[in-house]
């Protein structure tokens, strides 16, 4: 417990410190996040393609994706800043 507490303030800080930065995708307000959902797989339907249109036409986006361009623009600024 004591490790998953520590992780969990240190990506909480580092995410404060990167959204203080302008860095895109670490200043999201939470109002404009929604929760994932779990959304069961139905034959023939695609899941992903209900979040895209969900968070379009909400103007909202989902946790899961938001955590995703955040990895990608860790990424993309690591590759930048490697030296």
């Amino acid at each position: 417990m004591k490790v998953y507490k520590a992780q969990t303030e240190m990506s909480t800080a580092m995410t404060a410190q990167l959204g203080a930065m302008g860095i895109p995708f670490f200043g999201t307000k939470q109002s404009l996040i929604l929760q994932s959902q779990a959304i069961p797989p139905d034959k023939g339907r695609n899941t992903d393609a209900v979040n895209d249109v969900t968070t379009r036409n909400s103007g909202k986006i989902v946790q899961v994706e938001l955590v995703k361009l955040q990895r990608r623009m860790l990424q993309h600024l690591e590759d930048m800043y490697k030296d």
